[in-house]
């Protein structure tokens, strides 16, 4: 499995908002594909938190990949990040079929998978949601989900929040902000 080495992770500050945007974009191609509109909202628009700006992407594209890989077609997954206390949660929600509670132990396992036969529709080595972990604990956070099954889920991550640099104006927000992929 992937283990970042002392150098791998770099924090530094990172407006979250950009983040997403970026990841967005990046993302936008996958998303297309399947006729996925991604939903930026509420987003804390100057949210400045501690983070390695390449691993970050490494795991919110990982979380938008899974989202649009495990949407139905046409669906919307909707991405939120908004500060709760000292740190920022950033959230992806789709409106897929949900994690059958008996996985929901093994979710962030290496080489796990909900649906672990040979034909299973859904391509993947179960890799990404352990790295994911490794490399959001390697920046000082938390990672979770919350699911029902049928009813889609909401994977997040918490990163520590900058909160000693003058420029960032508390209370900025975008609400309801909307991208096309």
């Amino acid at each position: 499995m992937y283990k970042p080495t002392p150098n791998a992770i770099t924090l530094s500050f990172i407006c979250g908002f950009d983040a997403i945007a970026l990841a967005v974009t990046v993302n936008a191609g996958l998303a297309e594909k399947k006729g996925i509109h991604f939903n930026l909202g509420p987003v804390h628009a100057s949210l400045g938190i501690h983070a390695d700006n390449e691993q970050l992407m490494r795991v919110i594209t990982n979380l938008l990949s899974n989202a649009v890989k495990f949407s139905p077609d046409g669906e919307t997954v909707t991405l939120t990040a908004q500060a709760r206390g000292a740190v920022a949660r950033v959230s992806v929600i789709d409106r897929g079929s949900g994690i059958p509670e008996a996985f929901m132990p093994r979710m962030f396992e290496r080489f796990a998978q909900a649906d672990g036969s040979n034909t299973r529709v859904q391509g993947g080595t179960g890799l990404g949601l352990a790295v994911c972990k490794v490399l959001i604990e390697g920046m000082g956070g938390q990672i979770g989900f919350v699911s029902e099954a049928g009813k889609g889920g909401t994977f997040y991550f918490d990163l520590p929040i900058v909160s000693d640099l003058p420029h960032i104006a508390p209370g900025d927000a975008t609400d309801g902000l909307s991208a096309s992929a």
